[in-house]
């Protein structure tokens, strides 16, 4: 499907907050709060089982764990595995039970995505864990450039998060095992083909520089381009090209 090209009034803007929406979750099939809209899973992807969550959590963290951003602000390789797999497991379980949860057919990556309305997300999915993070037995204790700089990554994302309703693509990874089989490519189609049905953007953020070609050459073009922390890496806004201003 080739959604028409949006008006000067209808273009996305790359900035601000954003416009809600309801959202509704699904088994085997999805649908948002636009009515009637219903997608089935691209080929070779399928919704994530409750009783997977654990495999897809860990299968994240592991993706995630060369990620520049995670590098930066969890510098300590143990420190880093164990507050992945928190995070991972958190991220999981509210894609879970918005009906964003999928995976490939051989598990060998994992997309969690939000329909309109579904961001911003509960705040201890978040920098919540940072202020609470004693509520998770074994968690390491966050340094402080992990509270400082992880709280200012997290106010630029919302700062500059899309204002219209969208899709959020909130996690995309591939275990490093199965990275260039096309498994993030099967999970990118989904969530674009997802974003076309209702009508509205497809959005997300990367914070690692080879991730820019992958995504561009799934239809993105990126919106922004900021430094959250001194020294910290850059985090890239970007959206689907079909529903980009010209």
């Amino acid at each position: 499907m080739t959604a028409r090209e949006p008006t000067a009034t209808e273009a996305p803007q790359c900035r601000g907050g954003l416009a809600a929406a309801n959202t509704a979750g699904t088994r085997s099939r999805q649908r948002s709060g636009a009515e009637g809209v219903e997608t089935s899973p691209a080929a070779g992807v399928r919704p994530i089982a409750a009783a997977e969550a654990e495999v897809a959590a860990v299968l994240l963290a592991r993706a995630f764990d060369a990620d520049p951003m995670f590098r930066f602000l969890l510098p300590d390789g143990r420190n880093r595995a164990v507050w992945l797999r928190v995070l991972m497991g958190l991220s999981v379980a509210q894609a879970l039970a918005r009906g964003g949860a999928w995976t490939t057919a051989d598990h060998g990556g994992a997309i969690l995505t939000a329909d309109p309305g579904g961001y911003p997300f509960a705040w201890h999915h978040g920098a919540g864990v940072l202020l609470r993070w004693w509520r998770w037995p074994g968690l390491p204790v966050p340094t402080l450039r992990l509270v400082r700089d992880g709280l200012a990554v997290d106010r630029a994302m919302a700062r500059l998060h899309l204002r219209q309703p969208h899709v959020y693509v909130h996690v995309l990874g591939v275990d490093p095992a199965r990275q260039g089989t096309g498994a993030g490519g099967r999970l990118m189609r989904h969530a674009v083909a997802r974003a076309e049905a209702i009508g509205v953007p497809l959005y997300l953020e990367t914070t690692n520089p080879r991730n820019l070609s992958f995504y561009r050459h799934c239809g993105l073009d990126v919106c922004d381009e900021v430094t959250c922390a001194p020294g910290a890496p850059p985090l890239w806004t970007m959206i689907h090209h079909s529903f980009k201003s010209t």
